[in-house]
């Protein structure tokens, strides 16, 4: 979910493309270019049956908004400066379990 600092009532839901610690790419049905800064809340599903997803809630900026015709939306470059509370390191372990699973003892070991 976004929610935009200039419409503050307004939701927009998308999905995310690319992730790292350092932004996203989000696509969406809505051309969100803006140059205020903006919350994002990304659901991360849970990693076993039993799990819950956890939500972070992340502070951007966004560097960029273009159609995108490969898929039939519009594409985002979000750009984090700032996470709430244990987003950042929730992030971190998230992006570590599910997309670098041999590095996991390095970090966490």
């Amino acid at each position: 979910m976004i929610v935009l600092d200039c419409q503050p009532g307004t939701v927009y839901h998308g999905r995310t493309h690319d992730l790292s610690e350092a932004g996203a790419a989000v696509l969406t049905d809505h051309n969100l270019s803006t140059t205020s800064p903006f919350t994002m809340m990304l659901s991360v599903p849970p990693t076993h049956n039993q799990g819950k997803p956890i939500v972070l809630e992340i502070r951007c900026h966004m560097a960029y908004s273009v159609h995108s015709h490969k898929h039939c939306c519009f594409r985002h470059g979000v750009q984090f400066t700032s996470f709430k509370g244990m987003a950042k390191s929730q992030l971190q372990r998230v992006l570590i379990e599910h997309f670098l699973p041999n590095q996991q003892e390095q970090h966490f070991g």
